[in-house]
């Protein structure tokens, strides 16, 4: 049965059952045949709660066939999963909740079937209603399983899930040189910025740390929240805590970006800004947000600077253009969601709330963490200062 009759048949089920709409708590898991879509949630649910894996494995996940994904492979021998939905129910100190992972198959661009697309993005559907979260699966060393994603873009620009991953995994059998996989992984990061996907390396160190802290820390339809520490209380969404932060400089410098305060709707975006950008050391130590802070046209007279005239102190800053591409990066599409406002919206609602707005800027600051780690120490440095800059000028335009 395919995904789409799949949930149409559910959704009559479950609304005759339960006489209300569905929540909007499923993980549309997408991928080309083969590629380790039902290996991941494997791997999700396992990092998630290893005590309990072993039963939900056999009970849930395996399908009825000795054939395993996790060989990693493409060819069209490897069972279909497309349709299967299957429930992973979430437990964190801060709250619980019940999903479900939705998965279907991508084919080549050339082989897609536009109605099958328009269903997904009709109305009468329903998927786009319920869908909060899109993981897209892919094989890194065939770079059309990327290009499959491109088909599902208007679906995914009409309905905004909250939380939207490409996830690069690699064959077994693959032998690249790092020089290699470093300009691939590069590309791939460059389109994911450039339409609101985050880039996770599933096979790096923390690749998939990263996949359950994104899907964990998202506010799910239906959660039921952990008063004794969720009242008045902060919760810190910290980059430092996908891995062991180590020495290096862009840990420090993005230790502070990812603090929610939670309990107080009144919060303005400006005191998060502020308050992201506190560490954000620049070159040689000078922090951005000390002149931020005390002066808001001082941000804009240091972006205005011209770094090859300048002392040694100034070297690594960025220049007006390299600031306005990362401000467009990280703030550009956010600006125009909401009529009302000409900024981004990073109030807390009264139920203590992150807003989108807030939760995209986040996400796409942890791909740009990733993306440091392969440079050197100067573009290192400048690509922070670019962010620290960029985060003033959002705050200039408020």
């Amino acid at each position: 049965m395919s995904l789409i009759n799949n949930l149409h048949h559910q959704f009559k089920t479950e609304n005759a059952r339960h006489n209300h709409h569905l929540k909007r708590n499923k993980i549309l898991v997408l991928g080309r045949r083969g590629v380790g879509k039902l290996s991941l949630i494997k791997d999700i649910i396992a990092k998630s709660k290893p005590d309990t894996i072993k039963e939900e494995t056999s009970t849930v996940l395996l399908p009825s066939t000795s054939t395993s994904e996790s060989k990693d492979t493409t060819e069209h021998d490897d069972p279909i999963h497309s349709g299967l939905t299957l429930p992973w129910h979430i437990s964190t100190r801060y709250y619980t909740a019940d999903v479900q992972f939705w998965i279907d198959e991508t084919v080549d661009e050339e082989l897609v079937d536009p109605k099958v697309i328009r269903t997904y993005e009709s109305e009468e559907s329903g998927v786009g209603d319920v869908v909060d979260a899109v993981v897209f699966v892919f094989r890194k060393d065939e770079p059309s399983t990327f290009n499959d994603i491109r088909s599902f873009l208007p679906f995914i620009a009409r309905y905004e899930p909250a939380i939207t991953l490409a996830v690069g995994k690699s064959s077994n059998k693959t032998v690249a040189t790092k020089a290699s996989d470093m300009v691939a992984d590069n590309q791939y990061m460059d389109w994911c910025l450039e339409n609101g996907f985050e880039y996770v390396d599933f096979d790096a160190r923390i690749g998939i740390d990263r996949i359950l802290e994104a899907l964990q820390s998202h506010m799910w339809d239906g959660m039921t929240r952990l008063s004794n520490v969720m009242s008045g209380s902060r919760s810190k969404l910290s980059f430092n805590d996908v891995a062991d932060s180590g020495n290096d400089d862009i840990d420090n410098e993005y230790s502070s970006i990812g603090t929610v305060k939670l309990g107080n709707p009144e919060l303005q975006y400006n005191q998060e800004l502020l308050e992201a950008i506190s560490q954000l050391k620049i070159g040689t130590g000078v922090t951005a947000a000390d002149d931020i802070k005390k002066n808001k046209s001082d941000a804009s007279q240091m972006r205005q600077h011209d770094v090859d005239s300048d002392t040694e102190l100034f070297q690594d800053l960025p220049n007006q253009k390299e600031i306005e591409t990362m401000h467009q990066q990280l703030f550009g599409d956010i600006d125009h969601d909401d009529d009302d406002h000409d900024d981004v919206n990073f109030d807390l609602d009264g139920n203590g709330e992150a807003s989108d707005g807030l939760e995209r800027v986040l996400t796409r600051l942890t791909s740009l963490r990733e993306k440091c780690k392969s440079l050197p120490d100067d573009e290192r440095r400048k690509l922070a200062a670019s962010v620290a800059f960029s985060f003033g000028m959002q705050l200039e335009n408020d």
